[in-house]
């Protein structure tokens, strides 16, 4: 991988799509060790609250696959787009869940914003390896583990 090769959209794309993959996994994983505290005072249990966060990946495994069919249809950049959107307003709905009152609304409302954000985030990242291989046909394995490192040492730095 030649770095002096890129063009000035390859490096916006690298740069663009590294700060929103890092975007996405911090609105992803800060749910974690606030959301199973906040259920135990509105009466969840470990096993409903488990499956609250399991859900995520379920609906992410099974609707990818329909979204990486409808590419063509619905656009990468759309796709890409409205996947983002979805994933951060979810983020921000479920951070307000505290305000919600009573047990039953409490987990159904968490079960619905979590399958909303996964559905957003399927088409973020189904969209992501769409462009990125257009984007960069020779080096597709390359980029991809760049965006992660530079995921990581951003991660690292952000303690």
């Amino acid at each position: 991988m030649n770095l002096n090769a890129f063009t000035k959209r390859q490096w916006l794309t690298l740069i663009v799509f590294s700060i929103a993959d890092f975007c996405n996994a911090i609105c992803v994983s800060l749910q974690a060790p606030f959301y199973p505290h906040e259920a135990e005072k509105k009466g969840a249990t470990p096993t409903e609250y488990g499956f609250v966060f399991g859900v995520f990946e379920l609906v992410v495994f099974l609707i990818s696959p329909f979204y990486g069919q409808h590419l063509n249809k619905i656009g990468p950049k759309y796709l890409f787009n409205g996947g983002i959107f979805t994933t951060g307003i979810c983020a921000i709905l479920f951070g307000c869940l505290d305000m919600v009152e009573g047990h039953y609304p409490f987990i159904i409302l968490s079960f619905v914003i979590r399958i909303v954000e996964a559905m957003g985030n399927a088409a973020f990242l189904t969209a992501s390896f769409a462009i990125i291989a257009m984007e960069f046909p020779d080096n597709v394995a390359t980029t991809f583990v760049s965006i992660i490192i530079i995921i990581v040492i951003l991660l690292f730095f952000s303690k």
